[in-house]
């Protein structure tokens, strides 16, 4: 996937497409097979939608459109999440949670942490590891045994 541009909204003034905000925003995101598949659904649903629409559809080529073809509401996305959430017994859940659920398990798999800055689209690793910082003192005893794994000597 390829992070080309950025949609916001501004209360009555309505959205605007921007370049992303820095040099590591705009990316390319190597996608598992299960969100490529996902992805190739949601594109297959706007295609009928567009052709339903045919000249009034508002091709802006975005990955989740409004069924019109312009951008979505924020809100219809939260409530989507909030639904699902709700569904699996989990209560307060905020679409940003799912960036830092996946910053959290790429790095206590052991991904990383430049690579995982690059998934962000941070600026910086520092950033990253600023932001993330409270997961690596169980990454450091992690750390620590594997190494003693690896240079184990046999007596």
């Amino acid at each position: 996937m390829h992070v080309q541009q950025t949609v916001y909204r501004l209360p009555r003034r309505g959205f605007f497409h921007e370049p992303p905000k820095n040099d590591g925003s705009a990316r390319q995101i190597y996608l598992t097979p299960t969100a490529i598949g996902a992805l190739s659904r949601q594109r297959a649903k706007q295609g009928e939608s567009k052709l339903a629409l045919g000249a009034t559809y508002d091709d802006n080529d975005l990955v989740f459109a409004a069924p019109t073809g312009g951008p979505q509401d924020p809100g219809v996305f939260y409530r989507r999440i909030a639904r699902i959430a709700d569904k699996a017994g989990i209560q307060h859940v905020h679409p940003h949670m799912l960036r830092h659920t996946c910053a959290s398990t790429h790095l206590r798999a052991g991904t990383h942490p430049k690579v995982v800055s690059e998934i962000l689209g941070h600026a910086s690793i520092t950033m990253t590891l600023d932001t993330y910082s409270h997961l690596i003192p169980d990454m450091q005893a992690d750390a620590a045994a594997e190494l003693d794994r690896r240079l184990a000597v046999d007596p």
